[in-house]
């Protein structure tokens, strides 16, 4: 499915920031992938507790408001601790992750509702492939694993969706930088 103009024009931008340092280390990985299989893995983690009710109903409502405007991200998964992301590369990541869980609810997958003493874990890895056809390009999978857990951490609902991205979809330096970068596991509290 496609992505939200707004979403286009962010990755746009962010690719002509790119660290070139990151690009070029990317590029000696596709060498190297090239000959061996897929390299050039990352993965993001999240998890959010809903200690009172009212954190679990303003989650619900928010995913509400998502189902009617599905161009919208949820809230949480563009704020870490109720601030807007800094880093923009993990911002537009961010992006992605809410753009491909809304294209899953809206194709049908349950809402990743909660209660209080729930939580909901979000794990996003990304991993650039080899070039099929051997003309550099390298498409970019993007595999979202969501988890709504109960207060006795047993999985309630679970989504696993992947997405595969072209240069044309998401420009190669933001996904070859992407997938060189460490991002820290984030556990927090919802409000």
């Amino acid at each position: 499915p496609p992505l939200p103009s707004e979403l286009r024009r962010r990755l746009e931008h962010l690719s002509l920031h790119a660290d070139p340092l990151s690009v070029a280390r990317q590029e000696s990985v596709a060498a190297v992938a090239s000959r061996s299989g897929p390299q050039g893995t990352s993965v993001w983690c999240r998890i959010w507790h809903f200690p009172t009710p009212e954190s679990a109903e303003r989650w619900n409502a928010q995913w509400d408001d998502v189902l009617a405007h599905p161009d919208e991200p949820h809230p949480a998964l563009i704020h870490i601790a109720g601030q807007a992301i800094a880093d923009p590369f993990l911002d537009a990541l961010a992006r992605m992750a809410s753009v491909i869980l809304s294209q899953e609810i809206q194709a049908g997958s349950p809402c990743p509702y909660v209660e209080d003493g729930w939580s909901y874990a979000l794990r996003l890895e990304q991993r650039l492939h080899p070039s099929a056809l051997g003309l550099g390009e390298r498409p970019c999978v993007l595999r979202l694993v969501g988890e709504v857990r109960g207060p006795d951490r047993q999985t309630r609902w679970c989504a696993d969706a992947s997405r595969v991205y072209t240069s044309e979809t998401l420009p190669a330096p933001v996904a070859a930088v992407w997938s060189v970068r460490h991002w820290s596991e984030i556990e927090e509290s919802y409000a």
